[in-house]
């Protein structure tokens, strides 16, 4: 069986090593696994594994759209077969992730994704549907110990990339994901949603998972409140921007994004950036916290 994996990285190459370790404990181990390195460094592996891992050296100014586009053309060179999307930090939930669902992606027309779990083993993903009234989607089981959930597969309308199976027919019929409109967030959601709307059933396997692990951040606003809401309204790589969201509306939804909700959405948004601003400021004001003088007798 012609099994590939697509693993898009950008300057984290901590995760991979110990993630290809969990792919060679599998029961059904890959064929190959394509890492899509697009960022500034330079990533080296040595050869331990039992299957082929190929780096695709791509330009640093990609974002994870054309990444994974990429690697995922790069895999189709290859033999019909089935493809894999994964994230870089995960933990594969059991021995068996991989044949599980592929199993399930045999089904012709069919898309899985499997459940994803915080580092406490609380549902992260446990089926996506979409509330077209208010631009919104609902993930089933949200927040739910996954221990108390049922595992019965679930039907979607839309699916995460983080950890997805798919036969190279359905790429084929449905192409790449939207690297113009979307070359960074919601591209899955819009790939997944045009997929459906051409036939292709999506399916949340439940019965098995993965745990993403949480990288820390310090988020930082700008020190210009001007600079941030340019962002805001120009970026189509920041989260929640204006331009994602119009891209997300009018793919996923099919429909243009309503003046009710955009009023709302920019209200949020720039409250969001005064509070940020506010934050950090209050940080700096810490980091030159008042020390007392020196007082000689």
């Amino acid at each position: 069986m012609n099994l590939q994996i697509i693993i898009p990285v950008y300057n984290r190459f901590g995760y991979l090593a110990p993630l290809l370790d969990q792919l060679a404990d599998q029961t059904l181990r890959p064929s190959r696994v394509v890492i899509v390195d697009h960022g500034t460094e330079s990533l080296l592996l040595d050869d331990r594994w039992p299957f082929q891992v190929e780096i695709l050296k791509r330009s640093s100014e990609l974002w994870f759209t054309a990444a994974t586009n990429a690697g995922l053309a790069h895999a189709r060179l290859e033999s019909p077969g089935f493809l894999v999307i994964l994230n870089d930090d995960v933990v594969l939930g059991s021995n068996d992730w991989l044949a599980r669902l592929v199993e399930l992606a045999a089904e012709p027309d069919t898309i899985v994704a499997s459940a994803a779990l915080d580092e406490h083993e609380r549902v992260l993903y446990g089926g996506v549907r979409l509330r077209a009234a208010t631009f919104s989607y609902r993930i089933d089981d949200r927040g739910r110990d996954y221990a108390s959930i049922d595992k019965s597969p679930r039907n979607c309308d839309v699916l995460p990339t983080r950890g997805i199976v798919f036969h190279t027919s359905v790429w084929d019929r449905v192409g790449p994901l939207d690297e113009v409109g979307l070359p960074h967030y919601a591209s899955d959601y819009e790939w997944t949603a045009r997929a459906k709307k051409q036939g292709v059933r999506l399916i949340m396997a439940r019965n098995v998972f993965l745990i993403t692990t949480k990288v820390p951040r310090f988020r930082c606003a700008s020190l210009s409140f001007a600079a941030e809401l340019t962002d805001f309204m120009r970026s189509k790589h920041k989260k929640g921007s204006l331009p994602v969201v119009y891209a997300f509306a009018s793919r996923v939804f099919r429909q243009p994004y309503r003046s009710g909700f955009l009023s709302v959405h920019v209200l949020k948004c720039v409250l969001a950036c005064m509070l940020r601003q506010l934050a950090w400021k209050a940080r700096f004001c810490r980091s030159k916290a008042w020390r007392p003088r020196n007082v000689t007798n």
